[in-house]
């Protein structure tokens, strides 16, 4: 049976030779893990759209002119007309000298106002659509050699929106060596002990 907590909170990074066109190069920030599947949001395929559009067909009037310009990510292929927010909050907790990062994913149409008044811009992340798994399916496509998982990492996941310069296949590369990773140098032959 599969320790359903271990597959939280973590990065998924397609191996080179994952096939499709959706999740081909991606990085996934996988939040939901259990025994009825899992639910991740793309965090490196950004669209051609903007949040100042996404904004407007929602009547929602941002703050700061500026905001209009930030990314809109292609979460995945579920649910691809609903927007999510990945948002991180720091929360102080006691007993512990530093607070610690809490990682916050939501719908609410609130949490996307709050972005619009400028609160948070820089620790959110705004996609339309998310990936999901149905039961034993993430599990059957880790055995296939199709994913890696990958710690959890602020900086990849709210680093550079546009992909960290040339676009998502470097946010791939860099995801994938911060995590001790060379993509290049990886076999596509699956072992089994």
């Amino acid at each position: 049976m599969p320790n359903y907590q271990s597959l939280q909170h973590v990065l998924l990074i397609a191996m080179p030779q994952l096939n499709d066109p959706v999740f081909s190069q991606s990085v996934v920030y996988l939040w939901e893990y259990n025994e009825k599947g899992a639910t991740g949001i793309i965090i490196n395929k950004p669209m051609d759209i903007r949040l100042g559009e996404l904004l407007q067909q929602l009547d929602i009037s941002p703050a700061d002119p500026g905001i209009n310009e930030y990314p809109v990510l292609r979460g995945g292929p579920v649910a691809s007309d609903q927007g999510f927010i990945i948002r991180r909050q720091q929360k102080v907790v006691a007993d512990e000298p530093y607070p610690l990062t809490e990682v916050i994913v939501s719908s609410a149409k609130q949490d996307l106002i709050a972005l619009a008044n400028g609160e948070g811009l820089g620790d959110a992340l705004v996609a339309l659509g998310c990936a999901g798994w149905g039961a034993g399916q993430l599990d059957r496509e880790l055995v296939n050699n199709d994913w890696l998982i990958a710690p959890f990492s602020e900086t990849t996941l709210f680093g550079d929106q546009d992909g960290e310069g040339d676009g998502s296949v470097t946010k791939w590369h860099t995801a994938a060596a911060r995590a001790g990773i060379d993509l290049n140098r990886l076999s596509t032959d699956v072992g089994h002990a």
